[in-house]
C-alpha cells in the first residue's frame, strides 16, 4: 500500500511539474517554433548578402556615394555580430534537437540581424 501511495505522488509531482513547465514557457515566452527560428535564418541571410554586394560595389566603384569606411565599418560589425548569433542558434538547434529554440539566444539574432538592417539603411543600401 505505501508503494502504491508513493507511486501516486510521484506521478502527481510529475504531471504538475509538466504543468509547470508549460506555464512558465507560456507565461515567459521562453520557446520559439523551429519555423521562426528558420525564418529569422533566411532574413539574416538575404541582408547577409545585401551587405556582401554592398562590399563588392564599394570596393569596385569606390567613388559610389553611399561608400564610406564609416559604413564599411559598421556593417562589417553588424554582420559579424549576426554571423555568431546565427552560429549559436544552430548549435543550440543542433545540440537539442527535440526541443524548439531558446527565447535568450533568438532574441540575440534577431537583435543582431536588425543592427544589421538598421545599418544597411542607414547608408542607403537597398536589398
Amino acid at each position: 500500500m505505501k508503494k502504491l501511495l508513493l507511486i501516486a505522488a510521484l506521478a502527481l509531482s510529475l504531471a504538475g511539474c509538466a504543468n509547470l513547465q508549460n506555464a512558465w514557457d507560456t507565461v515567459t515566452g521562453a520557446r520559439v517554433s523551429p519555423q521562426g527560428v528558420y525564418v529569422a535564418m533566411n532574413v539574416f541571410d538575404g541582408f547577409e548578402r545585401t551587405a556582401t554586394n554592398y562590399f563588392v560595389l564599394c570596393h569596385q566603384h569606390q567613388e559610389n556615394a553611399t561608400c564610406s569606411k564609416t559604413a564599411e565599418v559598421q556593417i562589417a560589425a553588424a554582420v559579424r555580430s549576426g554571423r555568431v548569433a546565427r552560429n549559436n542558434l544552430r548549435a543550440y538547434m543542433v545540440a537539442h534537437p527535440d526541443a524548439i529554440g531558446a527565447q535568450g539566444v533568438y532574441d540575440a539574432f534577431t537583435a543582431a540581424t536588425d543592427t544589421l538592417k538598421a545599418a544597411l539603411q542607414n547608408y542607403g543600401v537597398q536589398s
